[in-house]
């Protein structure tokens, strides 16, 4: 499935969430993509054991969220993610990517 890269997060009133960015730590609109780059480079304690390739792998995913509108994601990318996703980030902004994960319709831009 594809996914919108630049699909800003929304809190429950429809207010953009802000995070602070990957780049230069400035404050954003929080986007899917930019919580899916966060997710995926960010070590996790179960990562002592990872292995190269998913490491590769996981990395070539946060490069194609940062370089596309679009991303094209299967279903255990998706199940990756959401995983990810929810371990580094609060339930504000894991709710609406996990939904927009799912390819369920949210408030996002």
């Amino acid at each position: 499935m594809k996914v919108k890269s630049n699909a800003i997060l929304c809190d429950p009133w429809g207010q953009p969430l802000q995070i602070s960015s990957s780049k230069g730590g400035e404050m954003v609109d929080a986007t899917l993509g930019e919580v899916c780059i966060q997710a995926l480079l960010r070590g996790h304690p179960e990562d002592q054991t990872l292995e190269m390739k998913e490491s590769l792998r996981r990395h070539a995913l946060a490069v194609a969220f940062a370089q596309s509108e679009y991303v094209e994601i299967d279903v255990q990318d998706a199940a990756l993610l959401q995983r990810l996703i929810h371990r580094t980030v609060t339930r504000a902004f894991f709710a609406p990517a996990y939904q927009l994960l799912e390819g369920e319709g949210h408030r996002a831009v």
